[in-house]
């Protein structure tokens, strides 16, 4: 779900830090993304330049503390869990708290 939340923010033109725990999801969830925007390519949905754009704006961050680097908004993506829901924001709230104004999204799915 994270890779298609910064697919969409992206494309749109804002500047998206995605991150995984595990560095092999982060690069499937790119691939992921390349995939998506070559279908859209190939229906007619959207246009090279806005692959380009998209691919442009999405940096894959390797923890927390870049993840959370002069960003606006947080949204986060993370199994239905609670635990681990909590354990996340914990974490988030170490880094995202240098900038007050930022704001922290709880994503639920299903």
């Amino acid at each position: 779900m994270g890779h298609g939340i910064a697919q969409v923010f992206g494309t749109k033109g804002y500047k998206i830090n995605l991150y995984d725990k595990d560095h092999e999801v982060l690069k499937n969830a790119l691939n992921r993304i390349r995939k998506n925007l070559q279908a859209f390519r190939e229906l007619k949905l959207s246009k090279g330049a806005d692959a380009e754009r998209c691919l442009r704006n999405i940096h894959l961050c390797r923890d927390v503390s870049d993840l959370c680097r002069g960003v606006d908004v947080v949204i986060e993506a993370v199994s239905e869990n609670a635990k681990v829901k909590q354990s996340v924001f914990a974490e988030l709230e170490r880094f995202a708290s240098e900038k007050p104004s930022c704001a922290r999204i709880p994503q639920a799915s299903g």
